[in-house]
C-alpha cells in the first residue's frame, strides 16, 4: 500500500469533502428556514384604534353629563381639557 499521491489526496478529499459540505450547507439551510417560519408566526402587531375626533368626543361628555353619569364639574372639566388639546 505504499505512500500515497497527490492524486490519490485530491480524490480522498472530494469523496469526503463533498458529503461533508453538502451536510453543513442543509443544516444552514434548515436554521436559516425555522427562523425565518418563528419570525413568520409571530402575529404583527396592530396600530390602535384612532381616537375620535374632538367634536365626537365632546358630544360624549355632554351626552354623560345629560344622562346624570358625570356631575357638571367633571363635564366642565373634561370640556376644558378636550379643548385645550386643540
Amino acid at each position: 500500500m505504499g505512500s500515497f499521491s497527490i492524486w490519490h489526496w485530491i480524490i480522498l478529499l472530494l469523496v469526503l469533502g463533498i458529503p461533508v459540505i453538502l451536510v453543513g450547507l442543509l443544516v444552514w439551510l434548515a436554521a436559516r428556514g425555522s427562523g425565518k417560519s418563528a419570525r413568520a408566526a409571530m402575529p404583527v402587531p396592530s396600530r390602535p384604534p384612532p381616537l375620535p375626533s374632538t367634536g365626537a368626543r365632546l358630544q360624549k361628555l355632554a351626552t354623560l353629563k345629560s344622562q346624570g353619569l358625570i356631575s357638571e364639574a367633571e363635564y366642565e372639566q373634561k370640556r376644558a381639557a378636550l379643548l385645550d388639546d386643540l
